[in-house]
C-alpha cells in the first residue's frame, strides 16, 4: 500500500521505494531519490533548528532569571571594589576635597567655613560623613574614599529593589545590566566626591515617596518626618532637589486631583520644609560658587528664549544623561525606547510618569535659564528615573502583537546592550587615573635636597599640599613660585602669570592658605629673570593642558638646564638648575 499527499496545483507525490511526479500527464521516473542517509540528514536538520530553539531559550529563560540579576549584581560590586583598590592618587578636585575636610573642623564645615572659593564646596552632610570617616579610621585615600563605596555598593541592591516593584524579569534584566555596568557610576563608586552617596539618597527618595503614599492618613508628625529627610538629602546631594520637586509637585497634584484633603496639606507642608532648607543651603554653600565668577563652569551661551538654546539644552539632556551616565548608544536608540517607555507610562500609570519625568524637566528647564551646569556628572541624579522609563519602553516594545516588532525590537535592544559590556570590560582595564601626583611626590621626598625651590601651577597645589603630609616630609619644602595653568596671549606673544608665594600649614602640617607676595608677574621666553637663579629648581604641574606644560618646559630649557623628569598620568615633576643659561 502506497502513501499519497496531495499539494496546490497539479502536483502529487507518492512515496514508496519509488517517487513519481505527475505533472500534466507526463511520467517522471526517478530511482531512489529519498535513501536512507537523505531522510537521516533530513532529521538530523530538523533536530538541529529544534536543538537551536531549546538552546535559545534555555539562554532566554537564564537571562530574565533571578539568578542572572544576582550574578549581575556581584558583578556591579566586584567591579567597583577592583577600582577601589587600586587606589589611585588623589586629581585636583579629590585633593581639594580631602584637605578641604582634612583642616576644618566639625564645627568649620557647620558654619559653611572654607579652606578656598577657588573650587566647590562639598555638601555639609557629606563632609561631616566623611570628616567621621578619617577621624575614626585615619586619613588616607582608602578611608576618604570608602563612603561612596558603601554608597556605590548600596544602589546596586537599593535599584535592583526598585526595578523589582515596576517590572517583570526581563525589563529587569536589561535595566539592570546598564546601571551595573555604567562607566560612571563604577567610576564615582571609588571618587572622593559626592555623586555615589548622590546616587543612593535619588533611590532612597523613591522609596520613602512609595512609603508617604502607601500610608492611609497623612498626619503632620509625617509630613515633618518627609520634609526632614528630604532636606537631609538636599545637604548631602544638592541636585536632589530636581528629584524632590518631581515628587513634591506629583503628590501635591494627585492629591489635589482625589481630593483629599489631608495628604494634600500634608504634601504642601513636606514641599514648604524642602524649600525652607534648599534656600538656606544655597545662600549659605552654593550662592558663591555660582555668582562670585570664581568658578567658570560651561552653561547655557544663547539667550533663553532661542532655538539654539533648546536645541544645546535637549542635546546635553539626551547625550549627556543616555551616553555619557547610562551608556545607551547610539543615543537616539535610547530615545526611541524611552518616547516608547513614556506613551506606555501616560496610558498605564500617570503619577509614576511624572515622577520619573518631571525631574528631567526641571533639570531641562535650569540649563535654558543658565542656572545649572552642563557637565555629565551633574545629570546622575536623575539616571535612576530616565532608566526605568527606558525600561517600560523595553518591556512594551517586547509585547506588541505583531512578531515582526517584536523581532526589531529585540535587536535593537541587543545593539544597546553591546555597549554596557564594553563599558564593563573597559572599566575592568582602564586604571581610572586622572592624575598621579602622589607618585611624584614621592620622587621630591627622595631626591629633594635642602636649599631647593619649588614652582607649581595653581592646579597642583591642593595634591602638593595633601601629599607632603601624607608623606611626612622631613624636610618640607616650600613652593616659592606660584603659575597660572594655562597661557596667556597677546600681540606681544605668549606667556604665564607667576606669582611670589608662601603656604601655611596648620599645626598637624596640612596646607592650611597661600600667602601672595606682590603682583603677578607675565613670563615670557625672553623674560624669564623672575625664575630666579637657583641651581635646584623643582617644578611640579598636574591638570595643565599639554601646550601650557609644553610652553613652560620651553621657557624653563631656554633659560636653564633640566637634571630631572619624572611623568606620571596627567602630571609631571621637573628639576632644573636655573643658574646655567640653557642650550
Amino acid at each position: 500500500m502506497v502513501n499519497k499527499y496531495s499539494f496546490k496545483g497539479h502536483f502529487s507525490i507518492s512515496i514508496g521505494h519509488y517517487v513519481f511526479i505527475e505533472n500534466q500527464d507526463y511520467f517522471f521516473k526517478i530511482t531512489n531519490l529519498l535513501r536512507t542517509k537523505d531522510v537521516v540528514f533530513m532529521a538530523e536538520k530538523i533536530l538541529s533548528v529544534q536543538n537551536f530553539q531549546f538552546r535559545l531559550q534555555r539562554f532566554l529563560d537564564s537571562f530574565f532569571s533571578v539568578q542572572f540579576h544576582i550574578i549581575l549584581i556581584i558583578l556591579g560590586v566586584i567591579l567597583r571594589l577592583k577600582v577601589y583598590f587600586k587606589n589611585n592618587s588623589f586629581w585636583l578636585d579629590e585633593a581639594w576635597v580631602a584637605l578641604d575636610i582634612s583642616t576644618r573642623t566639625f564645627s568649620d564645615i557647620f558654619s559653611a567655613k572654607i579652606l578656598s572659593s577657588d573650587l566647590p564646596t562639598p555638601p555639609p552632610v557629606f563632609s561631616l560623613i566623611e570628616k567621621l570617616f578619617i577621624t575614626l579610621f585615619g586619613n588616607n585615600e582608602y578611608i576618604f574614599r570608602l563612603f561612596p563605596l558603601l554608597c556605590g555598593i548600596a544602589s546596586l541592591f537599593l535599584f535592583y529593589g526598585l526595578l523589582r516593584k515596576f517590572f517583570d524579569h526581563k525589563a529587569t534584566s536589561i535595566v539592570l545590566i546598564f546601571f551595573v555596568c555604567s562607566d560612571m557610576l563604577i567610576y564615582h563608586s571609588s571618587e572622593l566626591k559626592q555623586y555615589s552617596s548622590g546616587v543612593l539618597t535619588v533611590l532612597v527618595l523613591y522609596y520613602l515617596m512609595g512609603y508617604m503614599d502607601s500610608l492611609k492618613r497623612i498626619t503632620i508628625r509625617n509630613s515633618i518626618g518627609y520634609g526632614i529627610a528630604g532636606g537631609i538629602a538636599i545637604t548631602l546631594f544638592y541636585p536632589s532637589i530636581f528629584i524632590l520637586a518631581g515628587i513634591g509637585t506629583t503628590q501635591i497634584i494627585g492629591a489635589l486631583r482625589n481630593k483629599d484633603w489631608e495628604r494634600f496639606k500634608g504634601s504642601v507642608f513636606s514641599a514648604f520644609l524642602w524649600l525652607v532648607i534648599f534656600t538656606v543651603v544655597y545662600l549659605i554653600y552654593c550662592y558663591y560658587m555660582f555668582y562670585d565668577g570664581t568658578l567658570k563652569w560651561p552653561v547655557n551661551p544663547y539667550p533663553i528664549v532661542s532655538f539654539k538654546s533648546l536645541k544645546l539644552s535637549f542635546d546635553w539632556v539626551t547625550k549627556g544623561v543616555l551616553v555619557k551616565t547610562i551608556g545607551l548608544a547610539p543615543y537616539w536608540l535610547g530615545v526611541y525606547f524611552i518616547l516608547i517607555g513614556s506613551v506606555f507610562l501616560l496610558k498605564k500609570d500617570k503619577k509614576t510618569f511624572f515622577m520619573l519625568a518631571l525631574p528631567v524637566f526641571f533639570v531641562f528647564l535650569a540649563l535654558i535659564l543658565k542656572k545649572y551646569p552642563m557637565q555629565p556628572r551633574f545629570f546622575l541624579a536623575i539616571l535612576p528615573g530616565v532608566l526605568i522609563i527606558f525600561g517600560y519602553g523595553a518591556m512594551a516594545a517586547m509585547q506588541y502583537k505583531r512578531r515582526e516588532l517584536i523581532i526589531f525590537n529585540g535587536i535593537l535592544l541587543g545593539i544597546l546592550l553591546f555597549q554596557p559590556l564594553r563599558t564593563a570590560t573597559h572599566s575592568w582595564f582602564d586604571s581610572h587615573s586622572k592624575e598621579d601626583t602622589r607618585s611624584l611626590m614621592k620622587h621630591l621626598k627622595h631626591y629633594q635636597q635642602p636649599g631647593d625651590a619649588l614652582f607649581l601651577n595653581n592646579s597642583a597645589q591642593y595634591a602638593y599640599g595633601y601629599y607632603m603630609r601624607y608623606f611626612q616630609f622631613t624636610h618640607p619644602i616650600n613652593p616659592i613660585m606660584k603659575m597660572t595653568d594655562n597661557i596667556s596671549r597677546d600681540n606681544n606673544g605668549q606667556y604665564v602669570f607667576m606669582q611670589n608665594v608662601q603656604y601655611i600649614f596648620d599645626e598637624n602640617s596640612y596646607f592650611k592658605k597661600v600667602r601672595e607676595h606682590g603682583a603677578l608677574i607675565a613670563v615670557s621666553k625672553n623674560e624669564a629673570e623672575s625664575l630666579g637663579q637657583n641651581k635646584r629648581t623643582w617644578i611640579l604641574l598636574s591638570h595643565i593642558s599639554q601646550d601650557t606644560k609644553e610652553f613652560i618646559l620651553s621657557l624653563l630649557d631656554h633659560n636653564g638646564v633640566q637634571l630631572k623628569k619624572f611623568e606620571e598620568t596627567g602630571a609631571a615633576l621637573y628639576l632644573y638648575d636655573l643658574s646655567a643659561k640653557g642650550h
